[in-house]
C-alpha cells in the first residue's frame, strides 16, 4: 500500500475504494496513529481552528452566544480557542497575537474599547486572518460584524413604559465609551422623543455591565426620583433591586423597571 493512499484515506482528499480504506483503518487503529495536525496546518495553510475573544464569560449573556458560536464551528468541522478579554486592550492584543501565531483560520471578537496597538493591527493586516466584530463595532478593525438591534430593543423596553404613562424615566447604561452603550442609549432617546418627553440628561447614568455597579449606579439615580428606570443589562439590574431595598422602595408599586438579557 503507497504512501499516497494512506495519506489520501486519513485526509479525506481522494477517492480511495472501500476494501483499501478498510485495510487503513485497522492499520490506523492497531498503531495507534494519530495525524500530525501541526505539520497538516503547515501543509494546507488552514488550522480549522477559530479564535474568539468574549468580553467575560462569567456574564451569562456570553456562555450562550460562545455555545452558539462552538456549535457551528464542530458542525463544519472547526474547534473554538476561547479567550476572555475583560475589555483590556493590553489582554485583547496578547491574546489577538497568539491567535495568529496559532494560525488560527478567522477571529470573532468582541472589541474592548479604544483603539488597537499597531503593532497588532500590522500582524492582522499582514496575516489576511478574516476577523468578524461580535456585539460591539470598531472602526479600528476592518471586516464584517454582528449585532443586535438594540436601539430597537432599547426603543421598545422604553416605548414600553411610555405606553403605561411614565413619563420621568431614567436609565443606567453601560460603560459610555462603548458601541453597545451609545446604541441602548439612542433607542432610549429615539422612544423619549417620540413621545414628546424631552431628554433629560441627568437621568441617565453610567454603569459597566456589573452587579456593583448597577448597584452604586441606583443609589445615585434613585437621588433624582424617576418614575421608572430601563436599565441596560441583566446583572446591573441585579444591583439596582439592592439600591431599591435599602431606599425601602417597592417594583412596580413605587417605580417601575425594564431591562435587557432576557436572564429569568
Amino acid at each position: 500500500m503507497s504512501v499516497a493512499t494512506v495519506s489520501a484515506s486519513v485526509n479525506g482528499t481522494a477517492y480511495v475504494s472501500p476494501g483499501l480504506k478498510a485495510r487503513v483503518e485497522a492499520a490506523v487503529k492497531r498503531l495507534g496513529y494519530h495525524p500530525n495536525l501541526v505539520a497538516r496546518s503547515l501543509a494546507t495553510q488552514q488550522s480549522h481552528t477559530i479564535g474568539m475573544i468574549a468580553p467575560n464569560i462569567a456574564n451569562p449573556f456570553w456562555p450562550e452566544v460562545v455555545r452558539g458560536v462552538e456549535d457551528a464551528a464542530h458542525a463544519r468541522g472547526y474547534t473554538l480557542l476561547l479567550a476572555s478579554g475583560d475589555d483590556d486592550l493590553e489582554k485583547e492584543a496578547r491574546y489577538l497575537t497568539m491567535f495568529l501565531a496559532k494560525r488560527v483560520d478567522g477571529i470573532l471578537l468582541t472589541k474592548a474599547a479604544g483603539g488597537l496597538a499597531p503593532k497588532v493591527g500590522a500582524q492582522l493586516k499582514a496575516s489576511r486572518t478574516p476577523v468578524v466584530q461580535l456585539m460591539r463595532s470598531s472602526k479600528a478593525i476592518a471586516g464584517d460584524t454582528v449585532l443586535t438591534d438594540e436601539p430597537g430593543g432599547s426603543y421598545e423596553a422604553v416605548a414600553h413604559l411610555l405606553r403605561l404613562s411614565y413619563r420621568r424615566i431614567a436609565m443606567i447604561n453601560g460603560l459610555p465609551h462603548v458601541s453597545t452603550s451609545n446604541r441602548r442609549l439612542s433607542g432610549y432617546r429615539a422612544a423619549l422623543a417620540d413621545w414628546k418627553v424631552k431628554f433629560d440628561p441627568a437621568l441617565v447614568v453610567h454603569g459597566d455591565f456589573w452587579i456593583e455597579s448597577g448597584y452604586r449606579a441606583g443609589l445615585e439615580v434613585l437621588k433624582r426620583k424617576p418614575q421608572a428606570v430601563f436599565i441596560a443589562n441583566y446583572l446591573m439590574a441585579v444591583g439596582f433591586m439592592r439600591a431599591l431595598k435599602q431606599y425601602q422602595l417597592r417594583c412596580p408599586d413605587d417605580i417601575a423597571i425594564v431591562t435587557c438579557d432576557d436572564h429569568p
